[in-house]
């Protein structure tokens, strides 16, 4: 399974969670949990609902999974000169400020249990980026591995799977 897809939107975290009590049918008490991120459910419903174009059945496999989150610069980083508008030498090549990248990870890999993996412990590697772009959102890559492929890093699985999708 070779999985590519890309969703728009700002991208939200799925950091801490909260819980809260619930009375359960049998009369007991228990509890439930939610995102602290309010922002964090309709972002992570937008890709689980891309993605659920994309996987044709649940996984039971090792994963290794590309993530890239774009994040639109903000005005401060250009200047215009003569109507024209140009990005300051001083702007910052990498978005290194919030939010961070593994609770951006969380979110993604959280929306994608159930549909493209039976549960994200089957990650068993990834690599997460922020970076500028024109169009917020994230570009997801998810590989299911193969026997014959453990021991081989994502960069040597990446290339693999990415000839012939430029």
């Amino acid at each position: 399974m070779n999985i590519i897809f890309r969703v728009n939107g700002k991208p939200a975290t799925a950091g801490s969670k909260r819980g809260f009590p619930v009375r359960r049918k049998d009369g007991s008490v228990g509890v439930a949990m939610a995102p602290d991120n309010v922002r964090a459910r309709p972002w992570m419903a937008a890709v689980a609902d891309e993605a659920s174009k994309h996987a044709t059945e649940v996984s039971y496999q090792p994963i290794s999974l590309l993530l890239t989150f774009y994040f639109c610069r903000p005005k401060s980083h250009f200047k215009t000169r003569k109507g024209v508008r140009t990005l300051k030498e001083s702007a910052p090549a990498f978005k290194t400020g919030k939010p961070d990248c593994t609770k951006l990870a969380r979110a993604v890999e959280d929306a994608l249990t159930g549909i493209v993996w039976k549960d994200d412990s089957q990650i068993v590697g990834h690599h997460v980026y922020k970076t500028w772009g024109e169009q917020e959102g994230v570009f997801v890559h998810v590989m299911e591995l193969e026997e014959q492929e453990q021991g081989k890093t994502n960069s040597d699985l990446l290339s693999r799977n990415t000839k012939g999708t430029e």
